[in-house]
């Protein structure tokens, strides 16, 4: 059967009849009536399922009835605790960097345990060593007397010389020498507790530093003039220093 005036909506063509081509085929330009109107037809639109509009309703109420403030302070708790966790997470890394590299440096550098000075220098060219193999954050965390270490040997000519050092009940003679070394004589002992002591001694920061028996210890000088000062010791007393007489190579007062 050969229907006319079927219109073509690809070409616009419209048949008269006399076609001998199928009524299903447009005579122009061959396409199928039925597929050109199928392509045309809007997209079916599918109704959401009632999951997906419960949930979406559930969200834009929740979004409606939280207040901006409870928001704030979620926000508040939940960013310093990520934060935290992230620099947790660096400093562990960093604390085994520092672990590795002064393992390493302990291995490569060697010290003559006869000399006075022998902690004094293998600490510094231990943090030296520490300071290049390891990472920022172990740099400014694991190495915190870095800057104290680099500016040692320091020995203002000041506090060279022979010095009488009295502490609580005990009574020392204490040598600080131009070269960094010194040499602590017990004088009055009652308690029998007093020891001689040598090692090397620096100035940095206001502060007298000890370096013995792998010890460092930095006291804060107090009440300072020519011949007399005292430190600050770590339990909270204090030593006092009455200069005595000068050393073999001290230098000006």
């Amino acid at each position: 059967m050969n229907t006319p005036g079927k219109l073509c909506r690809k070409c616009g063509y419209q048949r008269t009849g006399q076609e001998d081509v199928p009524e299903i085929f447009c005579p122009q330009c061959g396409r199928v009536y039925a597929k050109v109107e199928a392509s045309l037809q809007p997209p079916e639109i599918k109704p959401a399922s009632p999951e997906h509009t419960r949930f979406h309703l559930n969200r834009e109420q929740l979004k409606r009835e939280v207040p901006a403030k409870v928001k704030w302070g979620m926000r508040a708790v939940i960013y310093p605790f990520v934060i935290l966790v992230a620099f947790v997470l660096m400093a562990v890394a960093s604390l085994f960097n520092a672990t590795t590299a002064a393992t390493e440096c302990e291995n490569t550098i060697r010290r003559d345990h006869k000399d006075p000075l022998a902690d004094m220098m293998y600490a510094k060219n231990r943090s030296a060593c520490m300071a290049e193999k390891a990472g920022f954050l172990s740099r400014h965390l694991m190495l915190p007397n870095r800057g104290l270490l680099e500016a040692m040997p320091n020995a203002p000519c000041q506090y060279v010389g022979v010095w009488k050092s009295q502490r609580e009940n005990s009574t020392y003679t204490l040598t600080l020498k131009a070269d960094s070394r010194f040499f602590a004589v017990p004088v009055n002992d009652p308690d029998g507790q007093a020891e001689y002591i040598e090692g090397a001694w620096g100035e940095y920061d206001g502060k007298l530093v000890w370096f013995y028996r792998d010890v460092i210890e930095a006291n804060p000088i107090e009440n300072e003039n020519a011949d007399r000062f005292d430190l600050l010791e770590q339990n909270g007393s204090r030593t006092n220093f009455s200069y005595v007489a000068p050393t073999e190579g001290s230098c000006s007062r």
